[in-house]
């Protein structure tokens, strides 16, 4: 006679495993171990159960989860409290998470018995080994997946890496033409920059060049006023010369006239006999004095001014050498034997005149003309 022990099937459980080719479905319905007692051996009784679980108090007619003590509790309820605690809900035996882990898949199978059997050692190892079957099977495919998803990650890697390199070399490929494609027109810049730059400094060399010719036009234009300034002047200089000269001229023509016409006048009286003089308080006769002229350039012109229009005589011109006689009064005992020559009004007086000898004048005028040989005398009516 065997103990049969019902497994649930592993891979309905493990929805990670599904969709895979490479998985491996491992279905045990039932193991059938030899029995170990020569005699009759007494039906195995189903394993120690409780109808409820011990931890919601919940019907177990819901998928439910044994532990390796013996305690079956619902799946959930068993993960929320494996959460927070390492050991059975029912003691304190610490319990494999693992183990813990794998057991919530197995589906408990009972005949509607409802009172609590202990488990048969033969039965849990059975049950043990076909556990840690199914992990192990699990655990293979789970490899085999992984495998399989590392090749293809390792393709995919692959097709990207050599996407990269194409890019990139399709990149180099692009920029090495873009280069090629753009050199004449970095050369045309480059020349163009170099044309700027020479019409640059054509255009300060020729802006500096317009400053200096601008620079001369105004020196030129400032010395053009200047000498304009200086020619103007000097016309005016030049004409208020010419007007000092004619003046100079002007005037002594007017005294040579006049002293021509004097000596005219002497002469004439000279010849004339004299008249004698009564006796009274006047000083007696002046003596003669003799005026030399030799330096005195003298010529003849018309005695005839604006101011002398009423003067009588004829202007005699005058040569160098000539002795003018000068009748001036006897030296007294206050008086200078000679008199003072100044320019201006000098009374030398009594003269003799048209009046006659021993006659007075109204006044006569010296003009110191060169040292005091010189000697411009003219009588005035």
């Amino acid at each position: 006679m065997s103990n049969t022990v019902f497994i649930p099937d592993t891979s309905s459980s493990s929805g990670h495993d599904s969709g895979d080719e490479s998985t491996v479905s491992l279905r045990a319905n039932a193991v059938t171990v030899p029995s170990t007692k020569s005699s009759d051996p007494a039906p195995l009784s189903p394993p120690r159960f409780s109808a409820t679980c011990g931890l919601c108090a919940g019907s177990l007619a819901d998928p439910a989860a044994a532990l390796t003590c013996g305690h079956v509790f619902h799946a959930a309820c068993i993960e929320a409290w494996y959460a927070v605690h390492p050991t059975c809900p029912r003691h304190a035996t610490a319990q494999c998470r693992l183990t813990g882990h794998l057991d919530k898949d197995r589906q408990i199978v009972y005949t509607g018995a409802t009172a609590s059997t202990a488990p048969d050692p033969a039965s849990a190892h059975i049950r043990e080994f076909a556990h840690y079957a199914g992990a192990l099977a699990k655990h293979a495919e789970r490899q085999a997946a992984v495998t399989t998803m590392h090749a293809r990650l390792a393709k995919r890697r692959q097709t990207v890496q050599l996407a990269r390199m194409r890019a990139h070399d399709r990149s180099l490929t692009v920029e090495a033409e873009h280069r090629r494609e753009m050199q004449p027109v970095r050369d045309e810049i480059v020349a163009m920059r170099a044309q700027c730059d020479a019409v640059r400094r054509e255009l300060a060399r020729l802006d500096a060049e317009e400053r200096a010719a601008r620079d001369e036009h105004d020196l030129a234009q400032r010395a053009d006023t200047a000498a304009l300034a200086v020619k103007q002047a000097f016309q005016a200089m030049t004409a208020a010369q010419r007007e000092f000269d004619r003046e100079v001229e002007l005037a002594r023509d007017r005294d040579l006239a006049r002293a021509q016409q004097q000596q005219l006048l002497l002469l004439r009286d000279r010849r004339k006999p004299a008249v004698p003089v009564p006796p009274s308080s006047s000083p007696p006769p002046a003596a003669a004095a003799v005026w030399d002229l030799d330096e005195y350039m003298m010529r003849g012109v018309d005695p005839v001014d604006e101011e002398d229009e009423d003067e009588e005589g004829v202007g005699v011109p005058l040569r160098a050498g000539t002795r003018v006689p000068v009748l001036l009064p006897a030296p007294g005992p206050s008086v200078p034997a000679k008199p003072a020559l100044r320019f201006g009004k000098v009374n030398i007086a009594p003269l003799v005149g048209r009046r006659g000898a021993g006659g007075v004048g109204k006044g006569a005028r010296a003009v110191k003309v060169k040292g005091q040989r010189t000697l411009d005398v003219y009588f005035k009516k």
